[in-house]
This record gives structure tokens, sequence and C-alpha cells, in this order.
């Protein structure tokens, strides 16, 4: 962070490391962080299992958790791993296998899988998300807009990631395939 203090998820909470000393902060439910963020407030989002939420300071500057499951409606509290934090902007979004959830100005959208969500990242400040039967995705204006569709994509085979390389260019990484330049 813009402190310097190095932040690791880790399967009994938040691991923070100030080039001296280790100290953890689970969650509430401990299970495992499997994600983190900072975003443009400072705040350390997490993600865990079913639960979802920022770390920030108190007063004496130790970090105290705050949830964001409660912003969540009840049918889509159910929710598993939160694999992915992406901050666009003043958007912050959390991705599960099988929702996407967008936070904005305390209120949480929720967005679902057509099959499963396979990937969320960012490249030039684009949201990028896969879906095994929508294909590769972009968020624009509050919606997912098609970029590739599954079938010009290699068949069950993750997007792991996307990198801008030039100008109007990304490398899009896959987990079996290999790279492919999207133009």
């Amino acid at each position: 962070d813009k402190n310097g203090i190095l932040y690791v998820a880790n399967n009994e909470g938040l691991l923070t490391f100030d080039g001296q000393y280790w100290n953890l902060f689970p969650l509430p439910n401990k299970t495992i962080v499997r994600s983190i963020e900072i975003g443009p407030d400072n705040k350390i989002y997490v993600g865990g299992q079913d639960e979802l939420g920022y770390f920030s300071p108190t007063e004496n500057g130790r970090l105290s958790y705050h949830s964001l499951t409660p912003l969540i409606n009840s049918q889509n509290k159910s929710f598993g791993d939160v694999w992915d934090i992406v901050r666009i902007n003043q958007n912050i979004f959390f991705r599960t296998t099988t929702k996407i959830f967008k936070l904005i100005n305390g209120k949480i959208a929720t967005y679902k899988a057509s099959s499963e969500w396979t990937f969320m990242g960012a490249s030039r400040n684009v949201l990028y998300a896969h879906d095994f039967k929508s294909g590769l995705i972009k968020f624009e204006n509050d919606s997912w807009v098609a970029i590739l569709r599954q079938e010009e994509l290699p068949k069950n085979d993750p997007v792991t990631s996307i990198i801008p390389i030039r100008d109007n260019q990304s490398i899009i990484t896959t987990l079996k395939n290999g790279l492919f330049i999207l133009s």
C-alpha cells in the first residue's frame, strides 16, 4: 500500500508484513482469504468463502474488518469463494464462479453467470470477464458486452489474464492453449 505494507491472502485470513513483523487478521467466519485489492479509498478489500468486505485502520492503527455481505440480497448470499477483486475507477468488483458483485456508493449489484465465471480482470481500465457460455465479455455502461463468442475461444479452456501490449492490442492468456492477441 502507500505506506509500504505488504498484504497476503492466506488460509487463516489476511496477512500483513511491514518489513519486520507479520500480523494475521482472520475473517469473522474464519474462512480462507482468496483475493485482495486496495481500493481508491485505501481500504483493503478481501474476498473469502461466502464473505466479502474490507479492512481499514482504527484510530490506533489496528486493522478492523467490515463485512459487505449484509448489502447482498438474501437470494444471492450463498456464493462460495471470491476468486478475484478488481477496482475500476470508484467501483470494486468481486468475482465468484456464479456471480460478480459490483460495489458502488455503498450498494451492491449482482451479475449472475450464464454458466460459470472463470476469469475477471482489467486491462487499460476496462473490466473483462470470461464465462463458458457467453465467452469473453467486457463491462460497459453498467452491462456486459460480448467481445468474443465462446466458439471463438478454445473449448473448455478458461481465460487467465488480459495484458495490454500496444495501442489497441492485448494478449489473452488461457490455462491450456497458450496466448492469443486481441485487436
